[in-house]
């Protein structure tokens, strides 16, 4: 039981249709939905049916990000911690917040950001065939990751956050970075056994830094003529363009169309809905 990963992130953008041929174009996310201010986008490995979220806004930020938990019964039992923090937490059914959604409730953490935790977001497959799956579906457009890796956020009080993520949603610290007189200008932190889920540095709070994707080796993702990305594991979308864990933490001293989800090939069987 508990919260298993990142899974979604909606952001504000102020040109909506010049952010979404971006992630679709340049980034290679597929479209499975929209309305009058938001489109909704996935990575072309990914069961849910979205991860990023394009909102429309006068400027650029972070409108919230979203955790996704194991069963039903995790909202309630993160509901009464949260509440017992001195937080206030909202519930949302299904499809409430937005197409294709699960369960919900959502609370505002100590550094200002508004945080999501779901369950049971619509399952629309990836790309690949239940039989005989290829590694990569064919036909990508852009850099095309398999899926939304982590988030950094800014905070005034690290320190504050990172008890937050400890102590109430069960986050296990991993790297820090600390000033001379020991307090927490930056944190690493994970529920999913990879080096970092959620990461926090110093700056206003409600801030976003970046998030990231995650790629499957250095070097993969964009065919021949498309932009690159740096030879690491995660290609990242910052907040300027429309773009080894375990129980001890390191410490440190301080054009064409656009790609859209139509939904299973009829020239294949329908994609596995399976997967976490």
């Amino acid at each position: 039981m508990g919260i298993l990963r990142l899974s979604h992130v909606e952001v504000r953008v102020p040109d909506l249709e010049l952010a979404t041929a971006y992630y679709t174009e340049v980034l290679g996310l597929l479209e499975t939905g929209r309305d009058a201010e938001r489109v909704f986008l996935k990575c072309w490995d990914e069961h849910e049916h979205h991860s990023v979220i394009l909102r429309y806004a006068a400027t650029y930020g972070l409108e919230h990000m979203g955790f996704k938990v194991e069963h039903a019964d995790d909202l309630e039992l993160y509901e009464r911690r949260v509440e017992k923090d001195g937080g206030r937490v909202t519930r949302h059914a299904h499809g409430e917040l937005a197409p294709g959604h699960g369960q919900a409730i959502r609370f505002q953490t100590p550094t200002g950001h508004r945080c999501e935790l779901v369950w049971g977001m619509e399952k629309v497959g990836n790309l690949l065939p239940r039989t005989n799956p290829p590694p990569r579906p064919l036909g990508l457009v852009g850099i095309a990751p398999p899926r939304l890796d982590h988030i950094f956020v800014t905070a005034e009080d690290v320190d504050e956050g990172t008890r937050f993520f400890r102590e109430v949603l069960g986050f296990r610290l991993t790297e820090q970075v600390l000033a001379d007189d020991g307090h927490q200008l930056a944190t690493w932190l994970e529920v999913s056994h990879t080096p970092h889920d959620i990461a926090l540095i110093t700056g206003p709070n409600g801030g976003l830094h970046h998030f990231a994707f995650w790629l499957d080796r250095p070097g993969t993702g964009p065919p021949a003529g498309t932009p690159s990305t740096s030879s690491t594991r995660s290609a990242t979308a910052t907040r300027s363009s429309p773009a080894a864990t375990g129980s001890t933490p390191t410490t440190r001293s301080s054009p064409g169309p656009r790609p859209r989800w139509a939904g299973p090939s009829s020239t294949t069987r329908a994609p596995s809905t399976s997967g976490s």
